[in-house]
């Protein structure tokens, strides 16, 4: 899917995305705040922390964050500006400490230091050059930075997976207007899905440490790596 296609598909489905997304709001919302709490806590003694955040979308990451830590200031970059609307609306008690940039990543990605890169389920979404994106990552973050990202991931043939995809099934309560949107991801979004191990040795060849995946879930994963502090 092109950058074009994906900023208009998105865009029209902003208007409606949060209550769409709501049939696997059960799934998110615990991701979302564990991946919330591990980024303040990485940080306990930084009175400012510069936040980047890639695929902001309509700003549900984004409200964690926030409301998680007083000292978190947000850039929200994001291809669809329909959801950079949204996101507006729906951060609006953080508009001191939000910035929006419309743009795809990582052309739009600002020269600036940031202590910590994220990203909700974007990395989902798009044909992404990951070697690219991840050398910009490394260069705007500072050293001992951040990158922590939620990402799909590719299913295995283990039983525990076939049985944690049942699981999931029945967590579903799903109206027939959700599933046809949810049809329509499938058959218009190109979803990038590979295997934990992959994410793991991509962040390493992009010269990160400390990789390893913080969460995984019903096919959703947490990935957190960091910038070395001496230059390796």
């Amino acid at each position: 899917m092109e950058t074009l296609e994906i900023e208009q598909y998105f865009d029209r489905h902003a208007p409606r995305y949060d209550e769409l997304v709501g049939t696997i709001g059960f799934q998110l919302h615990d991701a979302y705040d564990y991946l919330a709490k591990y980024i303040d806590m990485n940080y306990p003694d930084i009175e400012r922390v510069r936040i980047l955040e890639l695929g902001i979308g309509t700003g549900q990451l984004t409200e964690r964050l926030l409301r998680n830590s007083t000292r978190a200031v947000i850039t929200g970059v994001d291809a669809s500006s329909q959801m950079l609307e949204g996101a507006s609306r729906n951060l609006k008690p953080y508009q001191d400490r939000v910035s929006l940039i419309h743009g795809e990543f990582p052309q739009a990605i600002p020269e600036t230091e940031y202590e910590c890169v994220v990203s909700a389920i974007a990395l989902s979404f798009y044909t992404i050059d990951f070697a690219t994106l991840y050398r910009k990552v490394h260069q705007v973050l500072r050293p001992g930075g951040l990158f922590v990202y939620a990402v799909n991931v590719a299913h295995n043939s283990s039983s525990v997976d076939s049985v944690l995809a049942r699981m999931l099934r029945a967590r579903l309560e799903i109206s027939s207007e959700q599933l046809n949107w949810m049809k329509g991801i499938r058959g218009n979004v190109k979803l990038f899905q590979v295997p934990t191990d992959w994410h793991r040795s991509a962040l390493l060849s992009g010269g990160f440490c400390d990789v390893d995946c913080i969460y995984l879930r019903h096919k959703l994963g947490i990935f957190s790596a960091v910038k070395p502090r001496i230059a390796i």
